[in-house]
């Protein structure tokens, strides 16, 4: 994986696909260790019908409260379905109005990826998004709260 800064952001060459990531990135994100690879992952939404707001990250979001926290501008996945439908009660999901958790896969041509596992979660996955990635048409609602 080459690394080249052009005007503050970072393009990624792997496999002959060029992804250049927004320019608020800030220097080392994506981390090295992060990969153009595909993963069936899970993640939580508010919409059933799955939208691009739908995968901002907490730095888009405005909730980064350590912008220099790279796993911020990422957005949080899992590949434990269970984990997420568990978290989708809990009162820091309700308040921000998320009631669905989406299935999808990880495209190789929107961003890298990342496991970063956690205290809650060892299968939690950071996905850093390139500039002009689109998630929401490679994800679907697999189970909604209350329904």
């Amino acid at each position: 994986m080459i690394e080249i800064l052009i005007k503050y952001a970072t393009i990624y060459e792997k496999d002959n696909i060029n992804m250049k990531f927004p320019s608020y990135f800030p220097k080392g994100c994506p981390p090295q260790g992060a990969k153009n690879i595909e993963y069936e992952a899970y993640r939580i939404c508010k919409n059933k019908n799955i939208l691009r707001e739908d995968f901002l990250s907490y730095y888009q979001l405005g909730l980064a409260k350590d912008s220099k926290n790279i796993k911020k501008y990422g957005i949080s996945l899992d590949t434990n379905r269970e984990h997420l439908i568990g978290l989708l009660g809990l009162p820091a999901q309700k308040n921000r109005g998320m009631k669905c958790v989406a299935k999808g896969i990880t495209k190789k041509n929107l961003g890298v990826i990342l496991l970063t596992p956690s205290s809650q979660s060892q299968s939690h996955l950071t996905w850093w998004l390139k500039e002009d990635a689109d998630p929401e048409n490679y994800f679907k609602c697999d189970y909604i709260k209350g329904e």
